[in-house]
């Protein structure tokens, strides 16, 4: 719905990455799905498969490390007037380089 919020993000960067090629030193993993779409088959994907994502030519500059929290509102307060804007129903991520 326009003009409400659904989550709220705040991002603490910490530090810069000093070499940036060790974002990149682990596999980057994907889910393929695609979903059957006919009638009764909606729990027999004609996908459902990890891929592994091949990265040719890549190159970071600047990276920076830190923490982020993230907080979401529940599916049915979205959908109410009264839901405040700010609030913290969810969790929180960081993520950190690979040494």
């Amino acid at each position: 719905m326009a003009g409400q919020s659904s989550a709220e993000v705040e991002i603490t960067l910490e530090r810069a990455v000093p070499d940036p090629a060790t974002l990149m030193n682990r596999p980057v993993v994907n889910l393929r799905h695609f979903p059957c779409l006919s009638a009764g088959q909606h729990d027999n994907p004609a996908v459902h498969e990890m891929v592994m994502s091949v990265l040719d030519g890549t190159a970071i500059s600047d990276a920076w490390v830190g923490t982020a929290d993230l907080a979401s509102s529940p599916p049915a307060a979205r959908n109410s007037p009264t839901w405040p804007s700010s609030g913290s129903a969810g969790g929180s991520t960081s993520t950190s380089p690979t040494p």
